[in-house]
């Protein structure tokens, strides 16, 4: 099973205020789930976790804290983003690629993630981010060797969008929770 993780799954790792905080923990040390994601994810989390680090929001082990002080703040935001990715072996697919765009009668050049985000706008209105984790993950289940099944998300937009989405990517946007009881984990 090949996962596509949006942002929201990774940050409540460090939120534990956060309501799906211990089944997301849950889910990502399941062994025998592929978890991917895209260079959105990375540059979206490293913008919500360094503002939660600078809110003092951010709760990690005590070993990970001492390393952490040790650092300056945009090293401990760096350190604390790589941790994450590794320990719940999130793989980061970079998706490039060119698509030629036609517009007003001009052809522009443009990356393929915003190429397939503007086809998905109009036909599914949700915020900008959202709708290039969407595009992301479609890249990679169609231009990688991961055929993504799954883009899991606490995100109630997008799960509003989910026969949408799944009619138009053949992905399934599907929450924690329901993952979780799909895969009939205890938390």
């Amino acid at each position: 099973m090949i996962l596509y993780i949006d942002t929201n799954i990774l940050i409540s790792q460090y939120d534990s205020s956060d309501t799906f905080n211990q089944i997301n923990k849950k889910l990502l040390m399941q062994t025998d789930i592929i978890f991917v994601t895209g260079i959105i994810t990375l540059l979206e989390f490293k913008s919500v976790i360094g503002r939660m680090w600078r809110e003092k929001k951010v709760h990690v082990n005590e070993k990970m804290m001492n390393i952490l002080k040790e650092l300056l703040e945009f090293q401990q935001i760096e350190a604390l983003t790589k941790y994450c990715f590794k320990t719940f072996n999130v793989k980061l697919i970079p998706t490039s690629g060119i698509a030629k765009l036609d517009f007003n009668n001009e052809i522009y050049e443009i990356d393929k993630n915003f190429f397939i985000s503007l086809r998905l706008i109009p036909k599914i209105a949700l915020r900008t981010l959202d709708i290039l984790q969407i595009a992301s993950a479609i890249n990679i289940k169609f231009f990688s060797d991961y055929n993504v099944e799954f883009f899991i998300t606490n995100d109630e937009k997008i799960l509003k969008y989910s026969s949408d989405i799944r009619s138009l990517t053949q992905i399934i946007p599907i929450s924690s929770e329901k993952l979780a009881n799909l895969l009939k984990l205890e938390v």
